[in-house]
């Protein structure tokens, strides 16, 4: 049996047609307005005075224009409102589905998550005991890290091959600061920060790898979040940057580059750690409590319509779909971090919804690659419950 979800695609086209037709509406009653009767006061004060019969008129007219779009402007609220709520019965409707499945831990946990229900201990411990959780554990060293952050060491074999990798999985998973595991990491990264740690990795002979460097590690703590003032520098000087790059609301890589030189040293339109890096929509997507909400409309609505690849992927905006959709997923999910996400990528969403199964579940593929929740993907209820819950982050 199918799960009933609204689809926003059909659905946005009856609104716009709402639309359309309540303004034409609204036109021809203006037009009416025209030959409607003035008040013989009204006639006689304005006979011999044409301008001030016409303002009447034209009274009448943004009147009549005024009324009919706030009504159609109040449909359209309450039909959103409206299916906002049969959105989330959908997903609950799916996660019910998911329920009756019994999954494993990590799945149980996940769903908890999404819901923001609390986790009792109990669940916790299962999830924490769990086979990737686990793995991480296992493979942690002493001083909280995973080797090398951020290049890969080719002469050494190893489960998570950079810090990177295996931060990655845990924000997958989604385990939050309060046990050994993230705490140990969260000291590892901000001893970085305070270098009070080497930096693990070689540093790469180009004017960028320096100002990356905090840049790789911020990000990453960013998932975290992290009260030490070095971290807040780093956020800062970024911050300043985004702004001046929108400060009229578009983007402008003269600008961009200038403050850069003046912060960083480097100019970086173009390069790794441009404002289209994957490590700036990650950086600015965690703390974009702190970011102007009209910045963040125009630093979405920019990389949205831009024709750059986001450097460190494969991926490319101006493809859509056309992406592999593991390098696609990985950017959409650093993007749903932003509050004004859904409204920037609406089409790209409709279209997520669109793939779902006949049974209402989400499949993309064994060549799908992400972190898994369930223990293997040997069965396909398995792989249609972690694909699920990966598509759910995003429209949730």
């Amino acid at each position: 049996m199918s799960i009933d979800i609204i689809r926003s695609t059909s659905t946005l086209r009856h609104l716009k047609v709402l639309f359309c037709n309540g303004l034409i509406f609204a036109i021809l009653r203006c037009r009416q307005s025209e030959y409607v009767s003035i008040p013989q006061s009204s006639a006689s004060s304005c006979k011999n005075h044409p301008r001030r019969k016409s303002n009447i008129l034209n009274d009448t007219r943004y009147k009549s224009i005024g009324k009919f779009i706030w009504i159609i402007r109040l449909g359209i609220s309450i039909l959103k409102a409206f299916l906002e709520r049969k959105n989330t019965m959908s997903v609950l409707k799916v996660i019910d589905r998911i329920q009756e499945l019994s999954p494993c831990a990590a799945v149980r946990y996940r769903i908890k998550r999404i819901l923001k229900q609390q986790i009792d201990s109990e669940l916790f411990d299962e999830f924490y005991n769990s086979k990737w959780v686990d793995l991480l554990k296992t493979n942690q060293h002493n001083d909280g890290g995973y080797g090398r952050f951020h290049t890969q060491n080719t002469k050494i074999k190893q489960k998570y091959p950079t810090t990177e990798n295996a931060i990655n999985a845990i924000k997958m998973l989604d385990i939050q600061r309060g046990n050994q595991l993230i705490n140990s990491l969260c000291n590892y990264m901000e001893n970085i920060l305070k270098n009070e740690i080497v930096w693990p990795d070689r540093y790469e002979v180009n004017k960028w790898y320096r100002p990356a460097q905090p840049l790789f590690v911020s990000s990453k703590l960013s998932i975290f979040g992290s009260y030490i003032k070095e971290f807040n520098e780093i956020f800062d000087c970024w911050h300043i940057i985004l702004k001046e790059a929108f400060a009229n609301g578009d983007y402008s890589a003269d600008r961009t580059n200038k403050i850069s030189k003046e912060l960083l040293g480097c100019d970086i339109d173009g390069s790794y750690i441009g404002l289209n890096s994957l490590y700036l929509i990650e950086f600015y997507g965690n703390m974009q409590a702190k970011i102007e909400d009209g910045l963040k409309s125009n630093y979405l609505r920019w990389l949205h319509k831009s024709n750059k690849k986001v450097p460190y992927t494969n991926f490319s905006f101006s493809l859509g779909y056309k992406n592999s959709f593991s390098e696609l997923y990985r950017v959409y999910f650093l993007l749903s971090k932003y509050s004004c996400f859904k409204t920037e990528f609406e089409e790209e969403l409709c279209c997520l919804k669109d793939k779902r199964t006949s049974e209402g579940f989400w499949n993309f593929g064994k060549s799908f690659s992400c972190q898994k929740l369930s223990d293997d993907w040997r069965s396909q209820d398995k792989m249609n419950i972690d694909h699920t819950i990966m598509a759910l982050l995003l429209l949730a």
